[in-house]
């Protein structure tokens, strides 16, 4: 049971949701939009942050996961920065199959394995 919710938070955490390009300056966005996940691009690659922050010259958060490690990316190495917002079609679909999986997959391999008649 452990492991459906080890799945369950990993795919709302990044599956259910939908990214944008912002055009704005690194430090406008983290501080006026105040968002919970972005995506930055430096020439170094890409980097999740939730809850980003500006710290100095830096844009800083936790890496997604279970070690919550902390990160930065300076400013002048940010090529784009792409902010997550929840996407309710990505959600709801997850949010009912995952529960419907687990509920009736037990009901299916019953019926399919051993519904032959026999008590």
């Amino acid at each position: 049971m452990r492991f459906v919710w080890v799945c369950l938070v990993m795919v709302s955490s990044t599956g259910c949701y939908s990214w944008h390009v912002a055009s704005a300056l690194p430090r406008e966005i983290i501080e006026q939009r105040e968002p919970t996940l972005v995506r930055v691009t430096s020439p170094d690659g890409s980097v999740t942050l939730r809850d980003p922050r500006m710290v100095g010259d830096s844009i800083t958060g936790t890496l997604p996961g279970p070690r919550r490690m902390v990160t930065a990316v300076p400013v002048d190495q940010v090529r784009t920065i792409e902010v997550g917002q929840l996407d309710a079609n990505k959600t709801v679909p997850v949010l009912i199959g995952i529960p419907f999986l687990v509920l009736a997959l037990p009901g299916i391999l019953y019926l399919a394995c051993c519904a032959d008649g026999a008590p």
